[in-house]
């Protein structure tokens, strides 16, 4: 997969670019296949250090104006950068950050089955407060593209957040005034498939735990956009109702737990804790 995403980029229509390519601590060595390109860096954790900690590894190594993110099981389309570099280029100061639609497929459960393919394009919104209400939604880090100085000023990825820092980033960015642009069309391709994911069901009870946490950190923010905060505590309710039916680890009150190092990660939380051990110090990440 790792070989698809370097692929889909190194053929981009927009040829200034360059790319930092994460290995955080996978078990093979998936990088000798990487093409030839000076314009490719590599950088190989020993240890799997979590998907923000990478993430800002790449951001301090960049050199460019405008920094991407793409995950090893997703690709570019050709047009990715021309498209959002043609729509960021002139824009002032206030905006940060921008987002393009996407194409999704995902694997048929049946052996054989044809994929299933949704594409969702960003809409345009007149209004600061339809952007942000449109833009942070559950599930919508792909095909995001942050200036760097907007990265400089918010600083970088929240390292304590094994998944969601994505959306804490996001909260961050929308908070302290930066407004986000939507990049007409389809540019990425994002492959839902039964491999290992940060967002499938055994990171179910670690998300809820990071959800509530941004519910409570981001409070002041959230309680000026309902739309938001409503849409959060859903996802949060919707997850302890899919785990409780079995989808996952079973929940338990955060008192019950004997792991003091993830009590004081999460302090404000009241709510629910996985009964599982303390974490491996090697969990796999998908970062590229």
């Amino acid at each position: 997969m790792l070989r698809k995403a370097v692929a889909s980029v190194c053929h981009q229509s927009f040829r200034d670019f360059e790319l930092i390519v994460i290995d955080d601590g996978s078990a093979t060595n998936c990088l000798d296949d990487l093409p030839k390109d000076p314009r490719i860096q590599v950088i190989r954790n020993p240890a799997s250090m979590g998907v923000a900690r990478a993430r800002n590894f790449g951001i301090a190594r960049a050199a460019g104006t405008y920094i991407c993110f793409l995950d090893d099981d997703d690709e570019y389309l050709s047009s990715f950068l021309a498209s959002t570099y043609a729509c960021l280029k002139d824009t002032p100061e206030e905006i940060g950050i921008s987002r393009c639609g996407a194409k999704f497929i995902r694997e048929s459960s049946d052996p054989g089955g044809a994929p299933i393919v949704r594409i969702r394009e960003i809409p345009s919104h007149e209004s600061r407060r339809a952007r942000l209400e449109d833009f942070v939604k559950v599930g919508t880090g792909h095909g995001v593209t942050i200036k760097a100085t907007c990265l400089r000023k918010v600083g970088p990825f929240n390292e304590l957040l094994m998944v969601a820092s994505d959306t804490d980033m996001f909260f961050r960015i929308l908070a302290q005034g930066f407004t986000p642009l939507a990049v007409p069309g389809v540019h990425i391709v994002r492959h839902y498939h039964r491999g290992t994911r940060l967002t499938g069901a055994a990171m179910y009870p670690e998300r809820i735990r990071a959800w509530e946490w941004l519910l409570e950190h981001h409070s002041k923010f959230l309680g000026e956009y309902p739309t938001i905060k409503n849409n959060l505590v859903a996802s949060v309710e919707s997850l302890k109702q899919n785990v409780s039916n079995g989808g996952s680890h079973e929940l338990c009150p955060i008192s019950a737990t004997r792991d003091n190092a993830l009590r004081a990660r999460f302090p404000v939380i009241r709510g629910w804790l996985a009964r599982v051990g303390r974490p491996r110090k090697n969990r796999k990440a998908i970062t590229n």
